[in-house]
């Protein structure tokens, strides 16, 4: 296996490297499932402050992309991502409970 960053490598080593597989890096469809490993890495974490930790997400295709079209699905897939966390921290800032307290205030 390869690996562009040793920090990788060592997490290889010592067993802190997190791989999960996604479909299609051009598609938003796995990016819940995406979401959830994300955070399921940061729980680890927090709970294990280890060194040499790494999520690495592995999408299965599609293998005909050029190296300007993989840059611009990974950054499409990153804003994706992002935006959908921004919109889930809203709601959850912004929800229900929040309406109310606004309402009930003088």
């Amino acid at each position: 296996m390869a690996f562009p960053c040793v920090g990788a490598k060592s997490a290889l080593a010592r067993g802190g490297l997190v791989i999960h597989r996604a479909s299609d890096l051009t598609s938003a469809w796995d990016d819940l499932q995406i979401y959830a490993a994300l955070m399921a890495f940061v729980a680890r974490y927090r709970t294990d402050p280890a060194p040499f930790q790494s999520l690495s997400i592995v999408f299965e295709g599609p293998g005909t992309l050029d190296e300007a079209a993989f840059e611009t699905a990974l950054w499409q897939r990153a804003q994706s991502l992002s935006d959908k966390i921004s919109g889930w921290a809203r709601r959850r800032i912004h929800g229900p409970a929040s309406i109310r307290s606004i309402r009930s205030s003088p």
